[in-house]
């Protein structure tokens, strides 16, 4: 999660710092929460507390 409202995607599993996917502009505001599916790999949920 980012304070300017991007979205970076790491395998934790790798040693290097370097994201596998940047999703700029995610939202508006910061991203304040995030979670993966359980069900599927493909899913993923965020938040920036606006709703």
């Amino acid at each position: 999660m980012a304070g300017d409202g991007s979205i970076k995607i790491f395998d934790i599993s790798e040693t290097k710092s370097v994201p596998l996917r940047i999703i700029e502009e995610a939202h508006k505001d910061r991203v304040r929460c995030g979670a993966a599916s359980s069900i599927s790999s493909h899913i993923f949920v965020s938040g920036n507390g606006s709703c």
